[in-house]
Protein backbone atom coordinates (compact mmCIF):
# COMPACT_ATOMS: atom_id res chain seq x y z
CA UNK A 1 0.00 0.00 0.00
CA UNK A 2 1.18 3.48 -0.91
CA UNK A 3 0.16 6.73 0.90
CA UNK A 4 0.45 9.92 0.11
CA UNK A 5 0.15 12.04 3.54
CA UNK A 6 -1.89 15.27 3.10
CA UNK A 7 -1.60 18.52 5.03
CA UNK A 8 -4.94 19.20 7.15
CA UNK A 9 -7.20 22.49 6.49
CA UNK A 10 -7.53 24.29 9.92
CA UNK A 11 -10.95 26.55 8.99
CA UNK A 12 -12.46 29.54 10.63
CA UNK A 13 -14.10 27.65 13.16
CA UNK A 14 -10.73 26.73 14.56
CA UNK A 15 -9.07 30.10 13.63
CA UNK A 16 -11.74 32.08 15.70
CA UNK A 17 -11.42 29.92 19.33
CA UNK A 18 -7.10 31.40 19.30
CA UNK A 19 -7.72 32.46 23.23
CA UNK A 20 -5.40 31.76 25.88
CA UNK A 21 -6.11 28.50 27.04
CA UNK A 22 -5.94 27.65 30.61
CA UNK A 23 -8.45 24.61 31.67
CA UNK A 24 -8.01 21.48 30.72
CA UNK A 25 -10.55 18.55 30.81
CA UNK A 26 -9.06 14.23 30.77
CA UNK A 27 -10.95 11.85 28.89
CA UNK A 28 -10.43 8.48 30.83
CA UNK A 29 -8.69 7.66 34.22
CA UNK A 30 -6.46 4.31 32.88
CA UNK A 31 -2.65 4.06 33.13
CA UNK A 32 -1.80 6.71 30.48
CA UNK A 33 -3.46 9.35 32.40
CA UNK A 34 -2.79 8.00 36.05
CA UNK A 35 0.93 7.79 34.78
CA UNK A 36 1.72 10.65 31.89
CA UNK A 37 -1.13 12.55 32.01
CA UNK A 38 -1.79 13.76 35.89
CA UNK A 39 2.04 14.09 37.05
CA UNK A 40 2.38 16.08 33.88
CA UNK A 41 -0.31 18.18 35.42
CA UNK A 42 0.90 17.97 38.80
CA UNK A 43 3.76 19.47 37.72
CA UNK A 44 2.22 22.27 36.39
CA UNK A 45 4.82 24.50 34.55
CA UNK A 46 1.58 25.34 32.20
CA UNK A 47 -0.41 27.82 34.15
CA UNK A 48 -3.58 25.42 34.12
CA UNK A 49 -5.94 27.18 36.16
CA UNK A 50 -8.95 24.52 36.62
CA UNK A 51 -8.85 20.33 35.62
CA UNK A 52 -12.02 18.14 34.82
CA UNK A 53 -12.34 14.39 34.43
CA UNK A 54 -14.07 12.68 32.62
CA UNK A 55 -14.69 8.14 33.61
CA UNK A 56 -16.58 5.12 34.16
CA UNK A 57 -15.23 4.45 37.50
CA UNK A 58 -17.74 5.30 40.39
CA UNK A 59 -15.43 6.60 42.59
CA UNK A 60 -12.86 8.99 41.51
CA UNK A 61 -10.06 7.19 40.95
CA UNK A 62 -7.24 10.54 40.83
CA UNK A 63 -6.01 12.32 44.15
CA UNK A 64 -3.26 15.24 44.34
CA UNK A 65 -4.52 17.49 42.32
CA UNK A 66 -7.79 19.48 42.64
CA UNK A 67 -10.16 18.96 40.23
CA UNK A 68 -13.42 18.33 39.16
CA UNK A 69 -14.98 14.38 38.47
CA UNK A 70 -17.85 13.63 36.61
CA UNK A 71 -18.70 9.72 36.11
CA UNK A 72 -20.34 9.32 32.77
CA UNK A 73 -21.80 5.50 31.37
CA UNK A 74 -19.70 4.18 28.14
CA UNK A 75 -20.40 5.46 25.06
CA UNK A 76 -22.49 8.05 26.58
CA UNK A 77 -23.27 11.73 25.58
CA UNK A 78 -20.68 14.09 28.28
CA UNK A 79 -22.76 17.01 29.99
CA UNK A 80 -20.96 19.63 28.59
CA UNK A 81 -23.46 21.58 29.78
CA UNK A 82 -22.43 20.69 32.86
CA UNK A 83 -18.99 20.88 32.31
CA UNK A 84 -19.30 24.50 31.00
CA UNK A 85 -21.68 26.07 34.34
CA UNK A 86 -18.93 24.61 36.28
CA UNK A 87 -16.36 27.60 35.17
CA UNK A 88 -14.87 25.54 31.72
CA UNK A 89 -15.53 28.28 29.19
CA UNK A 90 -15.03 26.25 25.61
CA UNK A 91 -12.85 29.00 23.75
CA UNK A 92 -10.56 28.76 27.36
CA UNK A 93 -10.60 24.58 27.18
CA UNK A 94 -8.14 21.98 26.11
CA UNK A 95 -9.48 18.24 26.19
CA UNK A 96 -7.67 15.30 25.92
CA UNK A 97 -8.84 11.94 24.94
CA UNK A 98 -7.09 9.03 26.42
CA UNK A 99 -9.64 6.01 26.40
CA UNK A 100 -9.95 3.23 24.61
CA UNK A 101 -9.30 3.42 20.59
CA UNK A 102 -12.81 2.25 20.18
CA UNK A 103 -13.96 5.46 21.99
CA UNK A 104 -12.22 7.99 20.46
CA UNK A 105 -14.21 8.97 17.31
CA UNK A 106 -17.32 9.64 19.39
CA UNK A 107 -15.75 11.47 21.93
CA UNK A 108 -13.71 13.34 19.41
CA UNK A 109 -17.24 14.39 17.73
CA UNK A 110 -18.76 15.78 20.75
CA UNK A 111 -16.35 17.84 21.34
CA UNK A 112 -14.67 18.96 18.83
CA UNK A 113 -16.98 21.70 17.62
CA UNK A 114 -16.65 23.67 20.41
CA UNK A 115 -12.90 23.46 21.92
CA UNK A 116 -9.58 22.50 21.13
CA UNK A 117 -9.09 18.57 21.23
CA UNK A 118 -6.29 16.26 21.42
CA UNK A 119 -6.73 12.05 21.06
CA UNK A 120 -4.27 9.90 22.08
CA UNK A 121 -2.79 7.11 19.32
CA UNK A 122 -4.08 5.09 18.07
CA UNK A 123 -6.07 7.93 15.91
CA UNK A 124 -9.32 7.27 14.91
CA UNK A 125 -10.68 10.37 13.82
CA UNK A 126 -13.11 12.33 11.81
CA UNK A 127 -11.96 14.55 9.46
CA UNK A 128 -14.07 17.54 9.32
CA UNK A 129 -12.41 20.50 8.36
CA UNK A 130 -12.38 23.65 11.03
CA UNK A 131 -12.20 21.17 13.91
CA UNK A 132 -9.30 22.25 15.54
CA UNK A 133 -8.19 18.75 16.68
CA UNK A 134 -4.69 17.07 17.10
CA UNK A 135 -2.97 13.79 17.00
CA UNK A 136 -1.17 12.81 20.15
CA UNK A 137 2.03 10.73 20.12
CA UNK A 138 3.93 10.76 22.99
CA UNK A 139 6.82 9.04 21.78
CA UNK A 140 7.32 11.92 19.13
CA UNK A 141 8.18 14.06 22.01
CA UNK A 142 10.82 12.25 23.71
CA UNK A 143 13.64 14.16 23.83
CA UNK A 144 15.73 12.80 21.43
CA UNK A 145 13.06 12.09 19.21
CA UNK A 146 11.91 15.56 18.98
CA UNK A 147 15.32 17.11 18.80
CA UNK A 148 15.96 14.58 15.26
CA UNK A 149 12.37 15.50 14.15
CA UNK A 150 13.09 19.33 14.31
CA UNK A 151 16.26 19.04 13.19
CA UNK A 152 15.29 17.59 9.95
CA UNK A 153 12.35 19.58 9.44
CA UNK A 154 14.50 22.45 10.21
CA UNK A 155 17.37 20.83 7.81
CA UNK A 156 15.27 18.95 4.68
CA UNK A 157 18.99 18.88 2.82
CA UNK A 158 20.00 16.09 5.58
CA UNK A 159 17.36 13.69 4.66
CA UNK A 160 18.94 13.40 1.10
CA UNK A 161 22.02 11.43 3.06
CA UNK A 162 19.32 8.70 4.49
CA UNK A 163 18.38 5.58 2.72
CA UNK A 164 17.55 3.30 5.45
CA UNK A 165 15.71 3.31 8.85
CA UNK A 166 16.41 0.69 11.42
CA UNK A 167 13.79 1.07 14.35
CA UNK A 168 13.28 -1.12 17.34
CA UNK A 169 10.93 -1.49 20.40
CA UNK A 170 11.32 -4.32 22.20
CA UNK A 171 9.44 -4.26 25.88
CA UNK A 172 10.31 -6.71 28.66
CA UNK A 173 7.10 -6.18 30.31
CA UNK A 174 3.77 -7.74 28.54
CA UNK A 175 0.15 -6.26 28.89
CA UNK A 176 -0.67 -4.86 32.42
CA UNK A 177 -3.60 -6.57 33.78
CA UNK A 178 -6.51 -4.79 33.84
CA UNK A 179 -5.59 -3.06 30.67
CA UNK A 180 -7.31 -2.99 27.20
CA UNK A 181 -5.51 -5.30 24.97
CA UNK A 182 -4.56 -3.55 21.46
CA UNK A 183 -2.51 -5.02 19.16
CA UNK A 184 1.41 -4.39 18.42
CA UNK A 185 0.79 -2.72 15.37
CA UNK A 186 -1.71 -0.13 16.25
CA UNK A 187 -0.05 0.05 20.12
CA UNK A 188 3.36 0.17 19.22
CA UNK A 189 4.16 0.23 15.95
CA UNK A 190 2.33 3.70 15.74
CA UNK A 191 4.88 5.07 17.78
CA UNK A 192 7.82 4.50 14.81
CA UNK A 193 5.71 5.19 11.84
CA UNK A 194 4.92 9.26 13.18
CA UNK A 195 8.65 9.50 13.87
CA UNK A 196 9.41 8.24 10.47
CA UNK A 197 6.73 9.84 8.78
CA UNK A 198 7.10 13.46 10.65
CA UNK A 199 11.12 13.68 10.21
CA UNK A 200 10.15 13.26 5.88
CA UNK A 201 7.81 16.42 6.09
CA UNK A 202 10.41 19.03 6.89
CA UNK A 203 8.06 21.76 5.20
CA UNK A 204 5.13 20.17 5.67
CA UNK A 205 4.92 18.52 1.94
CA UNK A 206 3.80 14.97 1.69
CA UNK A 207 5.87 12.25 1.80
CA UNK A 208 5.04 8.86 0.74
CA UNK A 209 5.26 5.47 2.24
CA UNK A 210 4.69 1.91 0.80
CA UNK A 211 4.17 -1.33 3.62
CA UNK A 212 5.48 -3.82 1.84
CA UNK A 213 5.76 -7.06 4.09
CA UNK A 214 4.54 -7.49 7.77
CA UNK A 215 4.97 -10.10 10.03
CA UNK A 216 3.59 -11.05 13.03
CA UNK A 217 3.03 -13.57 16.10
CA UNK A 218 1.74 -13.15 20.35
CA UNK A 219 4.03 -14.08 23.22
CA UNK A 220 3.40 -17.34 24.93
CA UNK A 221 1.71 -16.82 28.66
CA UNK A 222 3.94 -15.22 31.20
CA UNK A 223 4.72 -17.97 33.39
CA UNK A 224 4.78 -15.94 36.86
CA UNK A 225 1.29 -14.39 35.80
CA UNK A 226 2.36 -10.40 36.19
CA UNK A 227 1.05 -9.88 32.67
CA UNK A 228 -1.96 -11.11 31.13
CA UNK A 229 -2.33 -13.79 28.37
CA UNK A 230 -2.26 -11.94 24.95
CA UNK A 231 -5.17 -12.32 22.97
CA UNK A 232 -3.42 -9.61 20.47
CA UNK A 233 -0.65 -9.92 18.14
CA UNK A 234 2.15 -8.92 20.48
CA UNK A 235 5.62 -8.68 18.32
CA UNK A 236 5.41 -6.97 14.52
CA UNK A 237 8.33 -6.44 11.82
CA UNK A 238 7.21 -3.83 8.98
CA UNK A 239 9.43 -3.45 5.75
CA UNK A 240 8.74 -0.81 3.53
CA UNK A 241 9.90 2.77 2.04
CA UNK A 242 9.26 6.21 2.29
CA UNK A 243 9.99 8.42 -0.25
CA UNK A 244 10.57 12.26 -0.77
CA UNK A 245 11.63 14.86 -3.34
CA UNK A 246 12.96 11.51 -5.50
CA UNK A 247 14.96 10.72 -2.19
CA UNK A 248 13.56 7.04 -1.33
CA UNK A 249 15.08 5.10 1.99
CA UNK A 250 13.97 1.74 2.96
CA UNK A 251 13.01 1.16 6.32
CA UNK A 252 12.33 -1.91 9.08
CA UNK A 253 10.44 -1.13 12.22
CA UNK A 254 10.70 -4.10 14.90
CA UNK A 255 8.58 -4.34 18.35
CA UNK A 256 7.76 -7.33 20.72
CA UNK A 257 6.25 -6.95 24.15
CA UNK A 258 8.07 -9.87 26.18
CA UNK A 259 11.38 -9.43 25.07
CA UNK A 260 14.49 -10.17 26.86
CA UNK A 261 15.28 -6.58 27.54
CA UNK A 262 13.76 -2.64 27.21
CA UNK A 263 15.87 -1.16 23.22
CA UNK A 264 13.78 1.39 22.29
CA UNK A 265 15.78 3.31 19.41
CA UNK A 266 15.96 4.36 15.71
CA UNK A 267 18.76 4.48 13.54
CA UNK A 268 19.35 6.66 10.29
CA UNK A 269 21.80 4.72 7.71
CA UNK A 270 23.74 6.34 4.65
CA UNK A 271 23.84 4.52 1.18
CA UNK A 272 27.18 2.81 2.59
CA UNK A 273 25.44 1.47 5.68
CA UNK A 274 27.63 4.16 7.83
CA UNK A 275 25.33 5.17 11.11
CA UNK A 276 24.14 8.82 10.01
CA UNK A 277 21.98 9.03 13.66
CA UNK A 278 20.78 7.05 15.99
CA UNK A 279 18.02 8.11 18.15
CA UNK A 280 16.73 7.06 21.65
CA UNK A 281 13.22 6.35 22.33
CA UNK A 282 13.91 5.13 25.60
CA UNK A 283 12.92 8.27 27.98
CA UNK A 284 10.29 6.86 30.33
CA UNK A 285 7.93 8.73 32.90
CA UNK A 286 5.84 12.14 32.12
CA UNK A 287 8.19 14.32 30.58
CA UNK A 288 7.23 13.76 27.13
CA UNK A 289 3.58 14.42 28.10
CA UNK A 290 4.16 17.83 29.79
CA UNK A 291 6.15 18.87 26.45
CA UNK A 292 2.48 17.39 24.30
CA UNK A 293 0.84 19.81 26.89
CA UNK A 294 2.88 22.62 26.79
CA UNK A 295 2.71 22.47 22.64
CA UNK A 296 -0.78 21.99 23.28
CA UNK A 297 -1.10 25.21 24.87
CA UNK A 298 -0.10 27.37 22.74
CA UNK A 299 -2.40 29.81 20.68
CA UNK A 300 -0.84 27.53 17.58
CA UNK A 301 0.21 24.28 18.36
CA UNK A 302 2.99 22.47 16.50
CA UNK A 303 2.36 18.50 17.15
CA UNK A 304 5.30 18.03 14.22
CA UNK A 305 2.52 15.89 12.02
CA UNK A 306 -1.24 17.08 11.65
CA UNK A 307 -4.72 15.19 11.79
CA UNK A 308 -4.53 14.26 8.21
CA UNK A 309 -1.19 12.41 8.78
CA UNK A 310 -2.46 10.69 11.82
CA UNK A 311 -5.55 9.32 9.78
CA UNK A 312 -2.71 8.33 6.95
CA UNK A 313 -1.21 6.64 9.36
CA UNK A 314 -3.97 4.72 10.93
CA UNK A 315 -4.21 3.76 7.19
CA UNK A 316 -0.84 2.06 7.42
CA UNK A 317 -1.53 0.07 9.87
CA UNK A 318 -4.79 -1.01 8.80
CA UNK A 319 -3.28 -2.09 5.77
CA UNK A 320 -0.25 -3.91 7.72
CA UNK A 321 -3.23 -5.71 9.45
CA UNK A 322 -4.72 -6.59 6.54
CA UNK A 323 -1.46 -8.72 4.96
CA UNK A 324 -0.31 -9.72 8.17
CA UNK A 325 1.63 -13.11 8.24
CA UNK A 326 1.21 -14.66 11.32
CA UNK A 327 4.08 -16.49 12.77
CA UNK A 328 3.92 -19.41 15.31
CA UNK A 329 3.57 -18.11 19.24
CA UNK A 330 7.13 -17.09 20.74
CA UNK A 331 8.28 -17.66 24.56
CA UNK A 332 7.77 -14.54 27.23
CA UNK A 333 11.60 -13.46 27.60
CA UNK A 334 12.62 -14.12 24.05
CA UNK A 335 12.42 -12.38 20.86
CA UNK A 336 10.49 -14.32 17.88
CA UNK A 337 12.70 -15.81 15.04
CA UNK A 338 11.85 -12.69 12.60
CA UNK A 339 13.12 -10.41 15.03
CA UNK A 340 16.50 -12.52 15.61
Amino acid sequence: MTTGLRTAIVGTDASSRRAAIDRIVVIGSGDVVRKKIWPALQANGHGIAKVAVYSLEREDPLNTLPHSYYRVAADSRLPLDVLKADGFPFPRTLSVIATPSACHVGYAKQLAPYCRVAVEKPLAANGDNGFEVYPIDHKLFNADVLAAVDDYQSNPSRLREVRHIGACFYEAAGISHGRVQEDGIADVQHHLLVPLLAMFKPDGAAPEIAIESVVVAVHEPDGAGRFQAASVWTASRIRGWVTRDGCRATFDLRQAKGAPRDHKAIELYSHRGELLRSVDMGETGWQAHARVLAELLKPRPNMRYDLADGVAVMKLIDHSRSIARVERPYPFGELPDFLE
